[in-house]
C-alpha cells in the first residue's frame, strides 16, 4: 500500500473506532507544494511554498481552459546526506505535481512571477472577454 493510501486507511480506521478523537482527513494526507490563494478585483495571487527547490526545477502551466494553475517540479536531497544513514525522513524527494483550480479564467499573457527564498508568488490576470462586433447587411 501506498504511503498516502495507508494514511488515509488508518485516518478512516481510526475515525470508525474513536469518533470523538478522530482528527480530520487533512492532518493525514500530505499536499504538495502548499498553496495560498488569494483575489483582488480581476486579479488572483497564488504562493506557492516550495523551500529548497530551485527556479530551474519548478515549472507552472496553464491547462487549455486558462482556469486551472499546474505546477510541476522536483526536489533534489542535498548533497550532504549521501551514503548517509536516514533516521527520520519526513521530507519527500523526487518529482511532484499539483493542479489548482482558479476562480477565473486568466491572462496567459499577463502572468508575474516572484521568487523569494523558495515562495514563489504568482499574479495572474483575469483574462477578458473577447468582443464580438456583429456586422448586419
Amino acid at each position: 500500500m501506498a504511503d498516502i493510501e495507508y494514511r488515509k486507511f488508518m485516518a478512516v480506521w481510526w475515525a470508525r473506532r474513536m469518533p470523538m478523537l478522530s482528527a480530520p482527513d487533512s492532518m493525514f494526507v500530505e499536499v504538495f507544494p502548499p498553496v495560498c490563494m488569494y483575489v483582488k478585483g480581476d486579479v488572483v495571487t497564488v504562493l506557492v511554498n516550495l523551500g529548497g527547490v530551485r527556479t530551474e526545477d519548478v515549472h507552472f502551466y496553464l491547462d487549455e481552459d486558462r482556469d486551472t494553475l499546474i505546477i510541476k517540479g522536483e526536489t533534489f536531497p542535498p548533497e550532504s546526506i549521501k551514503g548517509a544513514e536516514c533516521l527520520t525522513e519526513e521530507i519527500n524527494f523526487g518529482p511532484f505535481e499539483r493542479k489548482i483550480k482558479l476562480p477565473f479564467a486568466v491572462d496567459e499573457n499577463r502572468i508575474e512571477v516572484d521568487n523569494y527564498h523558495g515562495l514563489f508568488s504568482l499574479k495572474l490576470h483575469k483574462k477578458e472577454k473577447e468582443k464580438r462586433i456583429l456586422v448586419i447587411e
